[in-house]
């Protein structure tokens, strides 16, 4: 066996057994995997769990063992300490949400550099780059997640009557099938198309406006990633940010 290292992004963590974690990490390397720690096998976990808190960056240590489906994590430490997202409820909400939006839309055992990049960049800005519009800051991460996913929606025509979420695109014909936006819901789309980190105190839905805008997102990803799942941790979102 030899061991590997990689950077590393935690999605989540559950205990297993009475001295041991499943963790649920976006590696830099070999994508998205389930890794077990048990302290049992000596693993050193730096500044104690708060190195597994959801979103937190990681360098990992990985035994890697190509007999065993669970690979097996040696040492843990951060490469980036949090700031602010430890002590702000609303901050702690959201990356409890992003990590299961993460966890839901990137495929297993791929690795994507680039993806990695802009997912590093987005903890990095809720942890402090952000401060006004924070409760649009998962909308924006949202929308702009399917882009570096290949999946972003064309808005070439953004002008027309009704955007066609299958077809990702906007056009002057109603489709023939239940999947599509129009009228004031078409509004609230373009709303988020235009969002940017620096442009988020500037958008000022309502909280019901603000689900309805998640729903719309929820169906786009369920159109176009075929694994993805309806997020649970949406309802904590509505609670804290209502």
């Amino acid at each position: 066996m030899s061991n590997v290292v990689t950077r590393a992004i935690v999605l989540s963590s559950i205990k297993y057994g009475e001295s041991s974690l499943i963790v649920q990490l976006f590696t830099e390397n070999y994508g998205r995997q389930s890794f077990i720690l048990s302290s049992k096998k000596g693993v050193r976990i730096h500044q104690g769990h708060i190195s597994l808190m959801p979103l937190s960056i990681v360098e990992v240590v990985i035994v890697d063992n190509q007999h065993t489906t669970l690979r097996r994590i040696k040492d843990v430490q951060p490469t980036y300490v949090f700031k602010f997202i430890p002590f702000d409820l609303i901050r702690r909400s959201i990356t409890l949400f992003l990590g299961e939006l993460f966890y839901r839309s990137l495929q297993e055992n791929v690795p994507d550099r680039g993806v990695f990049e802009f997912v590093t960049h987005v903890i990095e800005a809720l942890d402090g780059g952000v401060d006004e519009g924070l409760p649009n800051f998962h909308l924006y991460v949202m929308y702009n997640l399917v882009r570096v996913l290949g999946v972003a929606p064309d808005v070439s025509n953004g002008s027309e009557k009704y955007f066609d979420l299958r077809a990702g695109s906007y056009s002057d014909i109603m489709p023939s099938h239940v999947d599509f936006f129009m009228g004031y819901d078409l509004e609230l789309w373009r709303g988020v198309e235009k969002l940017t980190i620096e442009s988020l105190r500037e958008f000022t839905p309502t909280s019901d406006e603000r689900q309805r805008i998640l729903e719309m997102l929820e169906k786009y990803y369920s159109c176009h990633i075929p694994q993805f799942q309806p997020l649970k941790s949406r309802e904590v979102l509505k609670i804290v940010l209502r």
